[in-house]
């Protein structure tokens, strides 16, 4: 996941300004567009993990559906209030999770549960609606790290790779005006980066992993210490 103060996180506008410039088109904006899909594109190829984020906010509830957050890929948990601001004793549980042990009619009685629901073409879409005692609720949730208009951020590291995944995607729509050699360089070069975001990052959650081994080795050992 991405640590915050770790990476310098910038717009993908800043990789168009620089592939524009390479291509030479620097004084139009008629493929502003046409980049910046092939930017946010770009990003979802490499899918490092500084592209991804542990988020919460929280969603209001109406007519018994709440719309997920820009950038939702997996919910974490969710829990919801009274108007005192007394949290319930259970917290709401996806369908999938309730069911995937083959009994369905655990959804049908909620087996002990406040209430099941459904994520559904991007809303969570409650059961019994009618049971529900507030309009809010409060999700925890995995999110690709993205703007205000759902187009992913990238941090200083992914920009070469960007524009060249960029200057490679215009040279082959408008391959008229580009040389073949040039093409290929622009497509080398992007593959070459690609791959080495993707072994930095596998590295980096190795070394994640590796501390968070050692901490609970340490913490055992300790532990088995302090009880002699």
């Amino acid at each position: 996941m991405i640590e915050v103060g770790k990476y310098s996180i910038v717009s993908l506008q800043e990789a168009v300004e620089s592939a524009k410039e390479m291509l030479r088109i620097q004084d139009t904006t008629e493929f502003d567009g046409f980049l910046l899909r092939k930017a946010d594109e770009a990003m979802r190829h490499i899918g490092d993990a500084t592209t991804y984020a542990k988020r919460a906010c929280t969603v209001d509830i109406v007519d018994g559906r709440a719309k997920l957050p820009m950038g939702f890929i997996r919910l974490l948990g969710a829990r919801m209030s009274d108007s005192n601001g007394n949290c319930f004793d259970q917290p709401y549980l996806d369908l999938a999770f309730l069911t995937d042990c083959g009994c369905d009619n655990v959804a049908g009685n909620n087996g002990g549960f406040n209430n099941s629901f459904e994520i559904q073409e991007g809303y969570i879409v409650f059961h019994v609606p009618s049971d529900l005692e507030t309009d809010k609720m409060r999700i925890a949730y995995i999110s690709r790290t993205v703007d205000e208009d759902g187009l992913m951020l990238m941090s200083e590291r992914h920009e070469r790779g960007i524009e060249a995944y960029l200057c490679y995607q215009f040279t082959v729509s408008f391959f008229e005006n580009y040389p073949v050699n040039i093409r290929q360089e622009y497509q080398r070069t992007w593959k070459n980066q690609k791959q080495y975001l993707k072994g930095m990052s596998q590295r980096e959650r190795f070394e994640e992993n590796k501390r968070q081994i050692g901490a609970l080795l340490n913490a055992w050992i300790t532990s088995d210490r302090n009880d002699r």
